[in-house]
């Protein structure tokens, strides 16, 4: 099936996506499915094949190709809206990482996985910690998504309360939420 859900409302949709993956289940036939919708995939997938320009980048479950994205492509795919690039971070700055994960790497997290916190709260011992500014906030309905200027990048976290624009704070990002791949030789 070739985007089969693409032309229904998002609500129906919803719907649809569970009644097809009950359907597969109940009558025990296999079906392809190409979407471009992550969250499509991951509710009616068993397995996911990511393909780049007609290559596969990457074959798994949908939770390993979630939490264990293999390329800096899978991981954007995916949903890891952030990326900064370690060399531009102080050492105080990352910290927690395997010998082969330190160096010059370009890291990806998502927005959901950043946590944000008042400079005066105590600095976590492992993970990504970076001092910033929150430029901008928007309401998505269950929490809100902060813009936070660290480092000359402009950063995405989650948040539950709403930080008020200029505040200053520490977003943090746990070690097991950093995807972490070799910076590519062209940069």
């Amino acid at each position: 099936m070739d985007e089969p859900l693409s032309n229904l409302d998002a609500k129906v949709r919803l719907n649809v996506r569970h009644e097809i993956k009950s359907l597969q289940k109940r009558l025990g036939f296999t079906s392809l499915i190409v979407t471009h919708d992550q969250q499509e995939a991951l509710v009616m997938a068993d397995r996911i094949a990511v393909l780049n320009q007609g290559r596969i980048e990457q074959t798994g479950t949908p939770e390993e190709i979630y939490q264990r994205p293999a390329t800096p492509f899978v991981a954007d795919f995916m949903g890891a809206d952030n990326k900064i690039i370690s060399g531009e971070l102080s050492a105080a700055a990352i910290s927690g990482l395997s010998a082969a994960q330190q160096g010059d790497n370009v890291i990806y997290f998502r927005s959901a996985d950043a946590a944000l916190a008042e400079l005066t709260q105590p600095a976590p011992q492992e993970g990504l910690a970076l001092e910033g500014v929150v430029e901008q906030s928007a309401f998505l309905g269950n929490l809100y998504r902060h813009s936070v200027r660290c480092h000359d990048r402009l950063l995405l976290a989650d948040a539950a309360q709403c930080w008020p624009t200029k505040s200053r704070v520490r977003l943090h990002v746990p070690t097991p939420a950093l995807h972490i791949f070799p910076l590519p030789l062209s940069q």
